[in-house]
């Protein structure tokens, strides 16, 4: 017999159990954009801090009922990560965490608890049964913004081996993968591996050595920083940034790594000394001095052109653009062609371009006045141009800010938050390799 532990919510009138190892957030939805071109069963995009989600109607999936999906603001996303699929199954009620008892794995069990029936739904066949582009998840490795109320202090949960830990944010600096850590021989059991920040290597303690005396698996790093002074912490594991009311912490005294406790998703979290993690910087940390690295700096900025179609605001990547015309410097007719991506044909600088029609498949009308404009894309076998209702912005993006999407098949490439909307990011090619007319576009129409 194997022991589980589920997490149960309510969906309509349906009790449903979700293992907790592939749950990664749960929160409140409070914000929905359309998903253009996904399953039906992806009823919108929402966004939790700089991440975004499809957020999955699990009824729609399951062939059920649907009525808890029509208005899902307000109510709560919990945030799946299942093989390369990350998205948020909308709840109506989290429930609690139940221990189940079993003996095997079936792709949909049964279990009771008291009186009530809990059907659990195995990763497997949520896998099986949800297709979606792979959803990058970025996890703060932006530098962390230190702001803090009187009555809450902000923490960083990590995970080491089965228990939760929590550092205070006030000492993070940035928050990395650890592929780009080198590993090194120390004489110090706790010092592994060392990273380049800022262009200087600053040492690399590993967590669970310092605090087990164990190995453990570090996956994640970040940087802790103190009076100037850096030093690397190698986790297992991230889970996430969280204010925590002050009247919610249970403070412990007498304990030199431990301060005290506090319950996150019905787990107890032990706040970790800050006096345990000053002394490891002051001990361990390097002194970073000198400018940032410009020339790198600039490497890591994107430029990304705002513009609308019709009322959808959208956004582009400058690199795919090629230039951007008014609509009285060019000349538009029509084409036949039973290709519905193909609005017509447009000479530009004795050139013929076809005119492909994003506002058809958003269901938006580009308006013809003196706001339009002419994107041309950027492509060496394509003369292809769009029409868009107006030029909204440029703006100068770093890549830890934009969301990418791990598919080149897919409508958007990626999106970003800005003003706290979420904006999708087009894919130039999405709209040849759905029409499946490749050949026809390759054409030279000069």
């Amino acid at each position: 017999m194997k022991k589980d532990y589920i997490l149960e919510l309510r969906i309509g009138e349906i009790i449903f159990g979700i293992k907790i190892d592939v749950i990664r957030l749960i929160f409140d939805i409070e914000t929905l954009e359309p998903a253009y071109f996904m399953p039906e069963y992806v009823i919108g995009i929402t966004k939790y801090y700089q991440n975004v989600y499809p957020v999955i109607c699990l009824q729609k999936v399951l062939g059920l009922e649907e009525n808890n999906c029509k208005n899902p603001i307000g109510k709560t996303g919990v945030v799946l990560k299942i093989k390369d699929k990350i998205f948020a199954v909308l709840a109506d009620e989290i429930i609690k965490i139940h221990e189940v008892t079993k003996e095997g794995e079936e792709l949909v069990s049964f279990h009771k608890d008291k009186e009530v029936i809990v059907e659990e739904i195995s990763p497997q066949f949520l896998d099986s049964k949800i297709e979606i582009p792979p959803f990058e998840e970025k996890k703060y490795h932006q530098e962390v913004k230190k702001a803090e109320s009187e009555e809450e202090k902000e923490y960083l949960i990590i995970a080491v081996k089965n228990q939760l830990h929590a550092i205070d944010a006030q000492l993070i600096r940035k928050v990395e993968t650890g592929r780009n850590l080198n590993e090194i021989i120390s004489d110090n059991r706790i010092v592994t591996s060392t990273f380049i920040y800022k262009n200087q290597p600053v040492l690399v303690v590993n967590y669970c050595k310092l605090i087990a005396g164990e190995e453990g698996n570090p996956q994640e790093l970040i940087l802790l920083e103190e009076n100037k002074k850096v030093v690397g912490l190698s986790v297992n594991e991230v889970i996430d940034f969280v204010p925590v009311p002050l009247n919610k912490i249970t403070k412990i005294e007498g304990e030199k790594k431990l301060k005290g406790f506090f319950i996150y998703n019905e787990q107890v979290v032990s706040i970790v000394s800050d006096s345990l993690i000053k002394e490891m910087i002051n001990k361990y940390g390097t002194h970073i001095v000198g400018e940032e690295d410009t020339q790198q700096k600039r490497k890591d900025i994107t430029e990304i052109m705002m513009f609308s179609i019709g009322n959808k605001k959208m956004a582009i990547y400058m690199e795919d653009i090629y230039e951007v015309a008014e609509i009285n410097d060019v000349h538009i007719s029509s084409y036949p062609s039973t290709n519905p991506c193909i609005k017509g044909l447009l000479v530009y600088k004795n050139k013929s371009y076809y005119l492909v029609d994003y506002g058809g498949f958003l269901n938006e009308n580009v308006e013809v006045n003196e706001d339009t404009k002419i994107i041309f894309l950027k492509d060496e076998n394509l003369s292809v141009a769009f029409l868009v209702s107006q030029i909204d912005d440029v703006v100068s993006v770093e890549q830890n800010q934009i969301n990418h999407i791990l598919s080149t098949e897919s409508f958007i490439k990626g999106s970003i938050i800005l003003n706290n909307k979420i904006i999708e990011i087009i894919n130039p090619r999405w709209i040849f390799n759905l029409c499946n007319k490749k050949e026809v576009l390759a054409e030279n129409v000069s």
